[in-house]
């Protein structure tokens, strides 16, 4: 491991790794208490997306990862620093860019969503409410190729899907199918596009089962699962794999309704929810914000 490939490795994942975790979270950075001192008033910044750390209780001392782990351990030059990252099993993931997990995943344990304060991070940056997101999901620990790491994760038919902010696979391939008794049906491509279209749809009283493919190579499967519905919503994304998949189900079910024109210039229906978020908070934050009722629109039919 040279030092380019240390500071990859995402800073918080270090830290969870010696069981240090962040006492407050935000949009796009976590704050720690300093552990080379006792920092009753946290101060220390960890920056996700540039992945660097600053300590503003120290005369703004920060840096990479390499320079964090000096910091915490003097004794080590930057040789002794690589020698002890290149054999960390991290409980995370190994780089912020797209970490690969290949090999046969194990489950090691399945807990509520809300205790994890990266996931936490990550739901929020999608706009997904942790209650909505701990009714269909949980927080999944598990192993590869020696390697442990986690996840937000949901059921499917032989496994478990699994994603985070920069990796997602799964245990067993196959679709997720919420039934309630209905007579229609949502179909979805991702699970973040199913919670998209639950949180838009809060204010709606009507009932629908739900249909997650967790990818257009379930498509077969997904088809089969379809048979006997009255009413087939399709919320598939806006993209040729998404326009292939549509017209792969109208060919088996013509009375098909393609919704995506209620996110038309967007990707996917997570797309529209993370703009419209954006767009009420700027309002909320506006000078004659205190003066306007926002009233809450139900997007979705």
């Amino acid at each position: 491991m040279n030092a380019e490939q240390a500071n990859r490795i995402p800073i918080p994942d270090y830290l969870a790794s010696l069981g240090i975790q962040p006492t407050k979270t935000y949009g796009g950075y976590l704050m720690y208490r300093a552990p080379w001192r006792d920092d009753h008033r946290p101060s220390m910044k960890v920056d996700l997306k540039k992945n660097l750390w600053v300590d503003y209780g120290d005369s703004k001392t920060g840096g990479s990862l390499i320079d964090l782990v000096r910091k915490m351990k003097p004794e080590l030059d930057v040789s002794g620093v690589l020698k002890e990252l290149s054999s960390f099993s991290f409980q995370g993931q190994k780089s912020v860019d797209k970490p690969e997990v290949a090999g046969r995943i194990q489950i090691e344990s399945i807990r509520s969503i809300g205790n994890n304060n990266l996931l936490n991070a990550y739901l929020n940056e999608r706009g997904i409410d942790l209650k909505l997101a701990d009714k269909f999901c949980s927080e999944i620990h598990f192993k590869s190729n020696g390697n442990t790491y986690f996840g937000i994760g949901h059921e499917n038919e032989k496994g478990w899907s699994i994603r985070n902010k920069y990796w997602k696979g799964c245990s067993g391939q196959g679709v997720t199918h919420h039934r309630t008794g209905s007579h229609q049906v949502a179909v979805f491509e991702g699970i973040f596009d199913m919670l998209s279209y639950k949180q838009l749809a809060t204010y709606s009283s009507r009932q629908s089962d739900l249909l997650i493919l967790n990818s257009t190579a379930n498509l077969k499967r997904g088809i089969e699962a379809l048979q006997g519905y009255e009413k087939i919503n399709l919320f598939l994304d806006n993209d040729p794999a998404g326009t292939d998949a549509t017209q792969k189900i109208r060919e088996e079910y013509p009375y098909i309704k393609d919704k995506r024109w209620i996110y038309s210039g967007f990707k996917d229906l997570n797309e529209l929810l993370v703009s419209k978020l954006a767009r009420e908070k700027k309002l909320a934050n506006a000078p004659e914000a205190s003066h306007v009722l926002v009233r809450p629109k139900r997007l979705l039919p």
